[in-house]
């Protein structure tokens, strides 16, 4: 079974993301658990057992960048997707070697 995880502090693209998440795991037939996180700490002292993380970067309050180059070397065997509203923010994934990257708004 499939696990992700998804980190935003925004709860309006939380509810987007499961709507969409939901749409294509029944749509593609995959079983997977998947959890949501709003909360930089608890995020970060999940145990590194997720198969992929989603993680949305727009925080006032957190570097969120630095918080998912984190987690990449914590459970470098997984894959990790970022978003952002900001352009400027895809370069600088792109260094962190992320194996995805969203502009928002979502499509």
């Amino acid at each position: 079974m499939l696990s992700i995880a998804i980190y935003s502090e925004n709860e309006n693209l939380t509810n987007e993301l499961k709507s969409y998440i939901q749409d294509f795991l029944i749509r593609e037939k995959v079983m997977a658990k998947v959890s949501y996180f709003n909360d930089t700490e608890t995020f970060i002292t999940v145990p590194s057992s997720y198969d992929f993380y989603l993680i949305d970067l727009d925080s006032e309050k957190n570097n969120l960048l630095e918080v998912g180059k984190q987690m990449m070397s914590i459970d470098a065997g997984s894959h990790f997707a970022f978003l952002s509203s900001d352009k400027e923010t895809a370069c600088l994934a792109a260094k962190a070697r992320v194996d995805y990257y969203m502009l928002k708004p979502l499509d």
